[in-house]
């Protein structure tokens, strides 16, 4: 686990720097729970996973593969928060992103 703490710092302990970074992960959490919690927010998600090309290979043959795996990166990112997070909105994300417009 990476915190911020800094030994030569002395102001703040190592173990306020451990609490620090498990409340922000504990914050991410409930903010990631929260999104997917509706429809608006399932969709914003879908739209960034698509954006990220997650579901699609990155190799161009060129020095374009190196930004599509790093903006891939992040999409598995997001998608590994949401399946940590909030697994039960993940198939009702792919349903909503699936089902005929309109």
């Amino acid at each position: 686990m990476s915190t911020d703490y800094d030994p030569f710092k002395p102001k703040e302990s190592r173990e306020d720097a451990e609490r620090r970074a498990f409340i922000a992960q504990e914050q991410q959490a409930e903010d990631i729970r929260w999104l997917m919690a509706s429809p608006n927010g399932r969709r914003l998600m879908w739209s960034w996973l698509e954006f990220t090309g997650v579901r699609r290979t990155a190799m161009t043959g060129n020095s374009t593969t190196f930004f599509n795996l790093g903006v891939q990166n992040v999409g598995l990112m997001l998608e590994a928060n949401i399946m940590r997070h909030a697994p039960e909105q993940w198939l009702l994300m792919v349903n909503e992103a699936r089902a005929p417009k309109g």
